[in-house]
């Protein structure tokens, strides 16, 4: 008898714990069905509507596509619409758009080259390269420049080189330099081609210190007197007969001047000139020197004679540029055509 009661009893426990179940299960679909959101019930009106102002900070990625472009700065919504228009726009549309342009622009009284180059969305080294002129060199009302629709310059192509030469030589893309100029086939460029090189950094806003070929790179190369082992050449060597005149590639102060007897034993009689920007540039192996030490130097003034003094295997100019005291490739520095008005 006690054995019935007590197996009654747990009966009675099992359908109770049942039913409790069954309604909470039940008490919880209708709460989800009612708040699909996970909205709080115990919150009234105003409580809700202050925690979805709070979260809505953080769900703004979440949003629909108007309800982001309405939220979009005035900028990021024209930059958006450029995009979008890009995307819909035909592969022959694109490559026209990133085709080279040039215009004519006659210049107005009181108009600088940085205000030009300001004005067209340039930088200083396009106009000036693109018109072969220095960046200090004055210019007057009425006069007609060529101006570009993209940062670059052109270039002619030397014996020897190729695409992808002149591609890391100026740090730019190569693909950039086919579609710019609509080269088909990139493995047939002959010597004397002119191409457009989209290049921004660095601004070449040196001139050539002199007019002549590069009879030495930048960097490793043969001992040209042992003729065995490899130095490191820090800078290039411009071959010019002696006495050709030498000119200032960029503006500064001369800070080295080696112009008598007691010439430096490896470069020779030498100028050295610290630009503003803490840049030296070198001028080496000279015949004579026509400037003195602590005199200001404009860019294209003339600095003294080539000669072949120092350690020279022959008449030619070494120019050299350093920079935060490491010497750099002064191609990267130079214009990539020669300026004739400085440098003649």
């Amino acid at each position: 008898m006690f054995q019935l009661k007590n197996w009654r009893a747990e009966k009675f426990k099992i359908c109770l714990l049942g039913l409790l179940s069954f309604v909470l299960v039940l008490v919880a679909f209708k709460v989800l069905v009612k708040h699909p959101q996970g909205q709080d019930t115990s919150l009234n009106p105003a409580d809700r509507e202050m925690k979805s102002s709070t979260l809505s900070r953080d769900d703004r990625y979440l949003k629909s596509a108007n309800d982001r472009e309405r939220s979009l700065p005035e900028k990021e919504k024209a930059e958006q619409k450029d995009t979008e228009s890009d995307s819909n726009q035909s592969p022959n549309e694109v490559q026209k758009k990133n085709l080279l342009k040039v215009e004519t622009y006659e210049v107005k009284p009181g108009a600088t080259l940085w205000g030009i180059a300001r004005e067209h969305g340039l930088h200083l080294s396009t106009v000036v390269h693109a018109n072969n002129l220095c960046p200090s060199e004055p210019i007057y009302p009425g006069q007609k420049l060529k101006i570009y629709n993209m940062d670059g310059f052109i270039y002619q192509v030397r014996r020897g080189q190729t695409l992808s030469h002149i591609a890391r030589t100026y740090d730019v893309s190569l693909y950039e330099i086919i579609q710019i100029n609509q080269i088909e086939n990139p493995h047939l460029i002959p010597v004397g081609q002119k191409i457009f090189v989209p290049a921004i950094k660095p601004l070449y806003t040196f001139i050539w210190p002199a007019r002549g070929r590069i009879s030495s790179g930048f960097g490793w190369r043969r001992n040209p007197f042992t003729k065995k082992g490899r130095e490191y050449h820090r800078g290039i060597d411009i071959a010019v007969n002696t006495g050709t005149p030498i000119r200032a590639s960029n503006s500064g102060r001369v800070v080295v001047a080696y112009g008598g007897k007691g010439w430096n034993k490896g470069y020779g009689k030498l100028v050295v000139i610290r630009g503003g920007d803490n840049t030296y540039t070198y001028y080496a192996h000279l015949s004579r020197v026509l400037v003195r030490r602590g005199q200001y130097i404009r860019q294209g003034q003339k600095i003294g004679l080539s000669g072949n003094t120092g350690r020279s295997t022959g008449p030619h100019l070494f120019f050299a540029v350093v920079k935060d005291g490491k010497a750099r490739n002064p191609l990267k520095y130079l214009s990539p055509k020669f300026s004739s008005r400085r440098n003649r």
